[in-house]
C-alpha cells in the first residue's frame, strides 16, 4: 500500500508546449501527469542555473504544469530545450540516488546566494515560497 502513495521521482511527461513571447524570448509549458516532488523542483531549477543560456530563464510551478519563461531564441527550439532540461533533471535524480533532505537544502544553498534566492523567489511565486518553508523544518 506504501508504494501507492509514493509519488514517483520523474513524473510522466504528457505534453510540452511552446510559445514565441512579444519581446523575442519564448515560454514554454510542461504538462506532468502527477504533481512532481519537492526535490524534482529543486533538480529542475538547479539545472537550470547551470545550463547554458537558461540562467537568466525562470521556472514556475502550478501542480502539474511547469512553466519556463524568458528562453533565449539563441537556445534553438524551445520544446527541445524543455526536453533536454527534463533529461538532465532525470539524470540528475537517478544519479543522486537516495541523498537526504539535508544534503539537499546544502546544495539549493551553495548555488543560490541569499540576493539570488530572493530574485528567485519574487520571480517564481508562491509555490516556490511555500517549498522553503517546509523544507527549512
Amino acid at each position: 500500500m506504501a508504494a501507492r502513495q509514493k509519488t514517483p521521482s520523474n513524473p510522466q511527461v504528457l505534453r510540452i508546449e511552446a510559445m514565441p513571447l512579444g519581446f523575442g524570448e519564448a515560454a514554454v509549458v510542461i504538462e506532468l501527469a502527477a504533481e512532481p516532488p519537492k526535490r524534482w523542483f529543486k533538480a529542475l531549477k538547479r539545472e537550470m542555473a547551470y545550463s547554458e543560456g537558461l540562467e537568466t530563464a525562470s521556472a514556475k510551478f502550478d501542480g502539474c504544469f511547469v512553466y519556463l519563461v524568458g528562453l533565449d531564441p539563441a537556445l534553438g527550439s524551445a520544446v527541445r530545450c524543455a526536453s533536454r532540461l527534463l533529461a538532465a533533471v532525470q539524470e540528475s535524480l537517478e544519479h543522486k540516488g537516495a541523498g537526504s533532505h539535508e544534503s539537499d537544502l546544502a546544495a539549493d544553498d551553495a548555488l543560490h546566494p541569499a540576493a539570488s534566492r530572493q530574485a528567485s523567489r519574487a520571480a517564481s511565486g508562491r509555490n516556490e515560497a511555500q517549498m522553503e518553508m517546509s523544507g527549512s523544518v
